[in-house]
């Protein structure tokens, strides 16, 4: 372990995952986010260790392999190979995979077990309870909900067989006081109260950890009718990964304890409750955090194939980049809450997030360089500084701040909403500037090579602090900005504003992200999860065209009959809301005068819905109706644009609604 002295380390695990059937984005959810915190923590310099992997063995599995005709192991080993090549798609960069059948695991989880039996931790009884195959978990009378798994909601089975139990009681004042003085042990706070009030405080109840209904299992030694229970066999993954019960347990003295387990909030019960008592018992320091998040749901609940609506993330990756995916599911939904997934939010994160903020960005500048100062950028030691530069600096150094206090915390929407307030103000920079003006003007050259000095070092910053998340996308950047991977690009870099080698050249390139045609997209990807096949053709996506500096882009000559088949009135806002779960959109109700309507416009970033409500705005009434985000479109606003500034088109109050407008 040379390469980790004098390092800090970080040691991060996923759940390792149950190869019942194949995984979709809700797996991928987790594994992206464990896989952002460990690119994170290699970039500030740390040695890290990230494991994820698949609990194989229980009734479950054997069941399905029954069902499938194969065996047990043949079972799981065609399902892990699935696994495997999702985490090759999605660029996981785990340093081990865990299969809890592979004989390193088996042969401690053994010696575990053994120890743990021989010290009167584990004793044999007689078990009689409610048992949930499907999450291989015991429950009380009082635990279930109207008579179901309270975590499932599926049926449970009454089970009576000899079994071996693990005293957990003996250790539940203990696990009490470790809660106490280790107050940030689990995340969220939420989860901790949950725990308390529902498992410990009513009465933590010995816990059967063997089986003898079936053998697809570890046999408990020296009594093998009986099976080693899945939640000590599967936990144990943690440290048996680090070599803990080997010959060779160098990564266990390395590594553990871990830094933080991060889980489903369905199975935190078992990683904050059952695996610290197990630790307390086997004399073993506890993991620093378990980060229990939430579910990535979709609008009518749960994914599931009776449903039609599981999300295949490979399927989503084939068609819009990898980045765009990664970027959706750590932006989309606050870490440890639940969150929704829906075509719309999907489309609309690429077109608005990743091919208008970021991608015009990157375009902007780097044909600006080209024109302006034939592609070399301006060193900021050698520019006049205009009236908006020291505020652009100040929110750069700020937005690095708070990233990192993010990511620290986990909290990679916060993170990610930080970036995209840098990159608007970036945008807005050009505006507030007018590069276009100050280059006619050659006595503020010098003005004007500042502007795009800062341009180019925000995109350089912006490119830095997206790399935990999208493993393409900065080199992309880099490329255009004429960067190589090195001392310009680390993460150490951003301490200083101004990080441009001198005499650096941009180079055009293809625009980041193309622009899509949202309802053909979300026509798309609705078939999709419905596995019917009947997609539209790829190439629906359009590369936006490149935003001009200082003229607008000309569009082909139409006639006069087609400008006469757009109807356009005069309509009121009478009611104005934001949309639930979409920072940039707002639903107007408008008063045609012969009719109301709803309309969504993505225009929350520019107007307060109190903003509009009373004024009277120009209305396009036979464009095809559209579902924004759930809610019905009839309709659309017209306003003006400039880079970052918006403004509606509106007529004046003594104009009657409904008027058409010529």
């Amino acid at each position: 372990m040379a390469q980790t002295q004098n390092r800090k380390t970080f040691y991060l695990t996923t759940p390792i995952y149950y190869p019942s059937d194949k995984l979709h984005i809700g797996h991928a959810y987790t594994t992206v986010a464990g896989d952002a915190m460990a690119r994170y923590k290699r970039l500030r310099g740390y040695a890290v260790r990230f494991l994820t992997g698949t609990d194989e063995h229980g009734q479950k599995i054997e069941r399905k392999a029954k069902e499938a005709g194969k065996t047990p192991q043949k079972f799981v080993d065609d399902i892990v190979a699935g696994i495997r090549e999702l985490w090759r798609k999605l660029e996981i960069t785990h340093d081990d995979f865990i299969r809890t059948t592979e004989p390193r695991h088996k042969k401690a989880v053994e010696k575990i077990f053994a120890q743990l039996l021989e010290q009167g931790d584990i004793y044999k009884g007689t078990y009689e309870g409610w048992y949930c195959t499907p999450d291989e978990a015991f429950f009380l009378e009082r635990q279930l909900v109207d008579g179901k798994c309270p975590d499932c909601g599926r049926p449970v089975e009454w089970v009576q067989e000899e079994s071996y139990f693990f005293r957990m009681s003996k250790y539940a004042d203990r696990l009490l006081e470790f809660y106490e003085a280790n107050p940030d042990f689990i995340q969220p706070e939420s989860r901790r109260n949950e725990m308390i009030n529902n498992f410990i405080k009513p009465g933590l109840e010995d816990l059967a950890v063997s089986r003898t209904t079936f053998d697809w299992g570890i046999p408990v030694p020296g009594d093998p009718k009986h099976v080693i229970y899945v939640w000590i066999d599967a936990l144990s993954n943690y440290i048996t990964a680090l070599g803990y019960g080997s010959d060779n347990d160098e990564l266990y003295q390395t590594y553990w304890p871990a830094d933080v387990h991060l889980v489903g909030k369905e199975i935190v019960r078992f990683h904050v409750i059952y695996w610290p008592i197990m630790l307390m018992a086997l004399g073993l320091p506890l993991p620093k955090k378990v980060f229990a998040h939430g579910w990535l749901l979709m609008k009518d609940g749960k994914m599931s194939k009776s449903k039609g609506n599981v999300v295949d993330p490979v399927t989503l990756i084939d068609r819009y980049g990898l980045d765009a995916l990664r970027y959706y599911l750590m932006r989309e939904v606050p870490f440890g809450a639940d969150g929704t997934f829906t075509p719309e939010g999907f489309v609309e994160r690429i077109n608005y997030d990743l091919a208008n903020d970021l991608g015009n960005l990157l375009n902007r500048t780097v044909a600006m360089i080209d024109k302006y100062f034939d592609g070399e950028i301006p060193r900021l030691a050698d520019c006049a500084s205009t009236p908006f530069d020291a505020e652009l600096e100040e929110l750069a150094a700020q937005t690095v701040t708070k990233v990192e206090d993010a990511l620290d915390r986990m909290e990679f929407s916060v993170a990610l909403t930080a970036i995209w307030s840098l990159i608007g103000r970036t945008n807005k920079y050009i505006d507030e500037t007018q590069p276009w003006s100050l280059a006619k003007d050659e006595a503020k050259r010098t003005e004007l090579a500042s502007v795009m000095a800062h341009l180019a070092e925000n995109l350089r910053i912006i490119s830095i602090l997206l790399q935990p998340f999208m493993p393409h996308t900065p080199r992309k950047m880099w490329e255009q900005l004429g960067l190589t991977a090195g001392s310009a690009t680390a993460w150490d870099s951003l301490a200083t504003y101004g990080g441009f080698p001198a005499g650096t050249r941009v180079q055009k390139g293809e625009p980041l992200f193309p622009r899509l045609d949202m309802a053909e997209e979300i026509a798309w990807i609705v078939q999709a999860m419905q596995g019917t096949g009947a997609a539209p053709a790829a190439g629906a996506a359009e590369a936006p065209k490149p935003a001009a500096e200082d003229a607008p882009q000309a569009k082909p000559e139409i006639s006069i009959d087609d400008f006469a088949k757009v109807e356009l009135r005069v309509a009121q806002v009478v009611a104005c809301e934001p949309v639930p779960k979409a920072d940039k959109l707002l639903k107007l109700q408008l008063d045609l005068g012969y009719e109301r309507r709803q309309v969504v416009s993505g225009i929350a970033q520019y107007y307060k819905p109190e903003e509009l409500i009373g004024r009277k705005v120009i209305c396009v009434v036979n464009l095809k109706p559209a579902k924004l985000r759930g809610e019905l479109s009839q309709g659309m606003i017209l306003a003006a644009s400039q880079g970052d500034q918006l403004t509606i088109a509106t007529v004046p109050d003594h104009m009657p609604n409904g008027a058409i407008v010529k």
